[in-house]
């Protein structure tokens, strides 16, 4: 018996190898391209497949086998670009059997930064007839480049290094707003683009370190973590939002927006003034530091810039 157990499990081991070696990559890769094109309008371009151990993807994320792409370019006509030196693509087996289709992926740049995700789809029957009920996606970054988002509306000149986790539960296929999303996120050297929304313009500015940390759903947001620069930078800022409160238009009806604003007098005089900061924040201190609280309630620019003291 022990002997027959042996030879079914070399002669498997064979059959994996042999598939891994001599499976047909190449019309495999022209086929996922044409499909991922189809159902995302994304141009996907790889330059070559293989198979590989699914760990690649991370220990979290991946499975036994595998697939790796490299050189592989996917471009989506919302404006993100994503290049990735080597891509991983990792099926997970075993929730297949609690009715949950899991795949993981890590996408890897030539500066050893990465960013990796798990997608989750459930029932994984719901592929098939259209009946999907939730997508989750849980992503990691490290220190991956937000130059990707520069191609956005709104993000030309967007910089920085992004670090950390992002998890978007209850997703619905026909896309919108997820049941919850949570973050806890960093980012070096972070140069935000120029903001103009008709009432507090912002020119562009740089961050030596901005990190935030929060919850979201359809009609609450709670950000207990909110910090932009360091004492090194001209602004700095600590900023709270906690128990708000969401119309069905995402505007915050209640709750609370606290914190603390640092700006240095001069920064503020030449790049700043066209803001109102002491009717929005109060005075400074003689270091430019301004602590505020507030009522959160009505449209953001309103309570955000606009809106009085408690």
């Amino acid at each position: 018996m022990k002997l027959k157990s042996k030879s079914t499990l070399v002669l498997l081991a064979g059959f994996i190898v042999g598939l891994v070696l001599f499976f047909p990559w190449n019309p495999l890769k022209e086929k996922v391209a044409k499909t991922a094109s189809a159902a995302t309008g994304a141009q996907l371009e790889i330059g070559s497949l293989s198979g590989s151990t699914g760990y690649m993807a991370g220990l979290t994320r991946g499975s036994v086998f595998g697939i790796k792409g490299s050189n592989v370019s996917i471009q989506h006509p919302f404006g993100i670009n994503l290049r990735c030196n080597k891509i991983y693509i990792a099926p997970r087996i075993l929730p297949l059997l609690i009715g949950s289709l899991q795949l993981g992926m890590k996408c890897k740049q030539k500066d050893n930064s990465s960013i990796a995700a798990l997608v989750k789809v459930y029932p994984f029957w719901g592929v098939a007839t259209g009946n999907i009920r939730g997508i989750d996606v849980s992503v990691s970054a490290d220190a991956f480049s937000l130059a990707l988002l520069a191609n956005l509306p709104g993000a030309e000149g967007l910089t920085g290094k992004l670090t950390g986790d992002i998890d978007l539960s209850e997703m619905s296929p026909n896309g919108g707003m997820p049941e919850e999303l949570q973050w806890e996120v960093e980012i070096d050297n972070l140069q935000t683009p120029p903001l103009d929304n008709g009432l507090a313009p912002l020119p562009p500015m740089s961050f030596s370190e901005a990190s935030s940390e929060g919850r979201m759903t359809p009609r609450s947001l709670d950000i207990q973590k909110l910090s932009l620069g360091s004492k090194a930078n001209p602004l700095e800022a600590h900023l709270k939002l906690e128990q708000i409160q969401l119309d069905s238009r995402m505007n915050p009806q209640k709750g609370s927006f606290h914190g603390a604003i640092r700006i240095d007098p001069e920064f503020e005089k030449q790049r700043l003034s066209k803001i109102n900061w002491n009717s929005a924040f109060g005075k400074p201190d003689q270091n430019g530091k301004r602590e505020f609280k507030r009522s959160a309630k009505g449209a953001w620019h309103t309570f955000l810039i606009f809106g009085a003291p408690d």
